[in-house]
């Protein structure tokens, strides 16, 4: 019997310790996004040059904001918890990045016997690599809005290769009635959903851009046909979810991970609609915007746990 790194059950559970240090990541990444620290360390992979970034401006050089500037813009004035929020951000990076590899390490044991399983592992091993680069040219760019846009739904996709490899192995007990529907329902909410977290990033753009220039709560206005695409997405992805909630709540009876996946899913989907209601009357709250993008990254893995297990035959 195979024991330790090489064991299916270490494989198991160290894949859901993975996905959940994912969304871990993505909430620290959330976090380094409505504090406006994404520049808090201008440079890649150093921190104002020094792989320990400092803790007061007497540790710069007199000239470090022409120094350390991305092209034609100069770098804010030192902030010390703005530099160290994005530092602890990369370093959270770098552990993900030591998990998924642990990960990869472990699907080995089922390159003879299931290889799709290692392949999907490998892969999230080497998009986590990329996704380092991406984070580079994020702060190469200053920031720009598509690349953040890209950064996101990057760290999906990682996320969901490693839960392609992890539950590849869960199958169905029965046949549920009515499955194909189901499938194509999940899969729509599933693509619905990286759209308007793609939208989201746009609407966070405008904010930004309000905010910067000092405008107030007229950062509504300016997000104009953005905001709006944005919510009736919400509001299109809700009314699925709950007719999806009322046509598969009997044919889940007997399986338990999908009925708790659904369940969970509806969850994510109304808090963060009620997250992003708060967003829209409270003048963007903290706890309001975090929530905001972590269930919604959320939501969209619970679509496709629901979409990948509903691919799966009768055991």
């Amino acid at each position: 019997m195979n024991r330790g790194l090489f064991s299916e059950s270490f494989f198991n559970k160290f894949g859901l310790l993975t996905v959940a240090a994912i969304y871990f990541l993505i909430f620290v990444g959330g976090w380094v996004r409505i504090t406006g620290s994404g520049m808090g360390c201008p440079d890649w992979p150093k921190c104002f040059d020094q792989w320990v970034p400092p803790t007061d401006v007497s540790q710069l050089p007199d000239d470090y904001q022409t120094r350390f500037a991305a092209p034609g813009k100069p770098v804010a004035v030192f902030n010390v918890y703005h530099t160290w929020t994005e530092y602890v951000n990369r370093m959270v990076g770098v552990l993900i990045g030591l998990l998924i590899g642990i990960t990869m390490l472990s699907s080995f044991q089922f390159r003879k016997t299931e290889p799709v399983i290692t392949l999907y592992a490998v892969l999230s091993f080497i998009l986590v690599g990329f996704q380092g680069w991406i984070g580079k040219v994020v702060v190469d760019k200053n920031l720009a809005g598509w690349m953040v846009t890209v950064h996101m739904l990057l760290a999906l996709v990682v996320v969901g290769l490693v839960m392609l490899a992890v539950f590849r192995r869960h199958t169905l007990k029965s046949v549920l009635p009515d499955q194909l529907i189901l499938r194509n329902l999940s899969l729509i909410a599933l693509v619905l959903t990286l759209i308007q977290i793609g939208v989201g990033t746009q609407v966070r753009e405008k904010v930004d851009e309000v905010l910067i220039q000092g405008l107030g709560t007229d950062w509504i206005s300016r997000a104009g046909t953005v905001l709006s695409s944005h919510i009736i997405l919400s509001v299109l992805l809700l009314l699925i979810t709950l007719f999806i909630w009322l046509k598969a709540t009997k044919a889940f009876k007997q399986e338990k991970n999908l009925k708790t996946a659904l369940y969970a899913t509806l969850a994510f989907s109304g808090l963060q609609m009620i997250s992003g209601i708060a967003n829209r009357w409270m003048d963007l709250p903290d706890a309001a915007q975090l929530s905001h993008i972590l269930f919604g990254t959320m939501m969209a893995g619970g679509w496709f746990y629901l979409w990948m297990v509903l691919n799966t035959k009768k055991n």
